[in-house]
C-alpha cells in the first residue's frame, strides 16, 4: 500500500514536470507566428498529391509556405474566374492551409494576362483595374484562410514576363498597381497582411527603386516590404556570408525607416543557396550551416517577421542549370544538409527568443538564445568550426528539452 502511494506520488511529480514543460512549450509557441519559418513551394509542378508535400514541410517544422495562383490561369475568359486543374493543388492548399495543416501561407498575386497585357506587365489604368479585380476574387475566395498576400514577384527582374526585352512600365504604374490591388484585397479581407517589393537589398538599383517608392508613399497601402536577399552571386565574400548579408539588410531597413519616419516590417520571402557544383553553386555542407546561421540572424532582428527558404524541392537535375538546385530536398526527396539541420533545429528556431549581442563581418558574432526558459550563448567567428557551432546549438536544445 505504501509502495503504491509512494509510486503514485512519484508519478504525479513526473507528470507535473511533463505538464509544466508542455505549458512552457505552449506559451512559447503562442509567439511562433510572430516569426514565420517558411519555405517556398511549386505545388503545381509536384507529382504527388498536395498533402504529401505539405506533410513534409510541416514535419520539418515549417510554419508557412509561399506559392502562387497566377492571374493568367485564373481568368482565361474576361471576368470569369476559376481555379483550373493545373493549379488545383495550390487552390486546395490555400483553401485548407490553416484548418488542415495548421500553417499560414503567402499567396503571390502575379504576372500578366494574355487577355489584357499579352502576358506582359500591366501598363495602363485598365490593366491595373483588371488585375485588381482578379486580386479581389482571390481574396474573397480565401478570406480568413490566407494570411499574407504578396503583390507581384520580382517586378524589377521581369520574372514571369515572357519577353524581358519589353520596357518596364514607370514606377508610377507599379505604385498604382500596388495601391489598387491593396485596396481590393482590404475590401475583401481586412485581416490580410499585404506586402510587395521582392527586391534584393544587396543590390544598389533594387534599394534605390524601393526607397523611391517609399518616398512616393507606397507604405500607405501595404503592411510590409518583401525582400529576396540572395547573396550567392556576389564576388564579395563578405556579402556572401550570413553576417555580411544581414548587416546589409540592416542598412536597408535604416534607410526605409529614415524615409518613412517609423518602423517598417520586412519579410524575407525568398532566399536560398544553390547546391550545384557548376556556375557558382555552394557545397551542401556550407549551404546547411549558412542556412541555420542566417535564420538565427534574421530572427534576432525585430523588424524581420519571417523567412521563407527557397525552395522545398530541387526543380530539376541538370548540373548546368543553377535554378534546378535551390531545393532543401533533392529531386528524389532526399534531405540535403540544409533540410536536415532545419529539421533538427526548427523547434529551437520557432520557440525561442534570439537576441543579438554583437555581430561583425570579420569578427565575432554573439547571440543569446532563450529556449523554453533556458538561456544559452552561441558565438562564432571565421575560425569557428562547423561542428563547434552546431554543438553550441545542440547543447541549448538538449538543456532546454531534457
Amino acid at each position: 500500500m505504501n509502495f503504491i502511494v509512494s509510486t503514485s506520488v512519484k508519478l504525479s511529480k513526473i507528470n507535473m514536470k511533463i505538464a509544466i514543460k508542455f505549458m512552457i512549450l505552449f506559451l512559447y509557441s503562442l509567439n511562433a507566428y510572430s516569426f514565420e519559418l517558411g519555405v517556398g513551394t511549386h505545388l503545381a509542378s509536384y507529382h504527388k498529391n498536395s498533402s504529401f508535400y505539405m506533410d513534409i514541410a510541416k514535419g520539418m517544422g515549417f510554419t508557412s509556405i509561399r506559392d502562387e495562383i497566377p492571374w493568367q490561369l485564373v481568368e482565361v475568359r474576361p471576368n470569369i474566374y476559376s481555379i483550373p486543374d493545373i493549379i488545383n493543388k495550390n487552390g486546395d492548399v490555400f483553401g485548407n492551409i490553416q484548418q488542415k495543416y495548421g500553417m499560414s501561407g503567402i499567396l503571390i498575386l502575379d504576372y500578366g494576362n494574355r487577355l489584357y497585357t499579352q502576358g506582359n506587365y500591366p501598363s495602363t489604368d485598365a490593366d491595373i483595374a483588371n488585375f485588381a479585380k482578379y486580386a479581389a476574387w482571390i481574396a474573397t475566395r480565401y478570406k480568413g484562410k490566407v494570411k499574407y498576400y504578396e503583390i507581384w514577384n520580382e517586378w524589377l527582374l521581369g520574372t514571369g514576363v515572357p519577353n524581358k526585352k519589353n520596357k518596364r512600365p514607370s514606377d508610377d504604374i507599379y505604385l498604382s498597381l500596388v495601391k489598387e490591388t491593396s485596396l481590393a484585397i482590404r475590401k475583401a479581407d481586412p485581416s490580410a497582411i499585404i506586402m510587395t517589393g521582392s527586391i534584393n537589398p544587396l543590390k544598389e538599383q533594387d534599394r534605390k527603386w524601393m526607397l523611391g517608392l517609399v518616398s512616393k508613399g507606397i507604405l500607405n497601402y501595404i503592411d510590409a516590404i518583401s525582400i529576396h536577399p540572395y547573396s550567392f552571386q556576389f564576388k564579395d565574400t563578405a556579402l556572401q556570408s550570413p553576417e555580411g548579408n544581414s548587416l546589409e539588410v540592416d542598412s536597408f531597413e535604416k534607410e526605409l525607416k529614415n524615409i518613412h519616419n517609423s518602423d517598417v516590417p520586412i519579410y524575407i520571402t525568398e532566399v536560398g543557396y544553390p547546391t550545384n557544383y557548376l556556375f557558382g553553386g555552394f557545397q551542401e555542407g556550407r549551404a546547411g550551416i549558412d542556412t541555420i546561421k542566417y535564420t538565427l540572424l534574421a530572427k534576432s532582428r525585430n523588424y524581420i517577421k519571417g523567412i521563407w527558404w527557397y525552395d522545398l524541392i530541387d526543380d530539376g537535375v541538370s548540373s548546368y542549370n543553377r535554378e534546378h538546385h535551390f531545393g532543401l530536398l533533392s529531386n528524389d526527396l532526399n534531405f540535403k544538409s540544409s533540410a536536415a539541420l532545419l529539421n533538427e533545429f526548427s523547434g529551437l528556431i520557432k520557440n525561442s527568443e534570439v537576441s543579438m549581442i554583437d555581430q561583425s563581418v570579420n569578427g565575432q558574432t554573439h547571440l543569446v538564445i532563450n529556449y523554453l526558459g533556458h538561456k544559452g550563448n552561441v558565438t562564432w567567428d571565421n575560425t569557428t568550426s562547423d561542428s563547434d557551432f552546431l554543438n553550441q546549438l545542440r547543447h541549448i536544445n538538449h538543456s532546454a528539452t531534457k
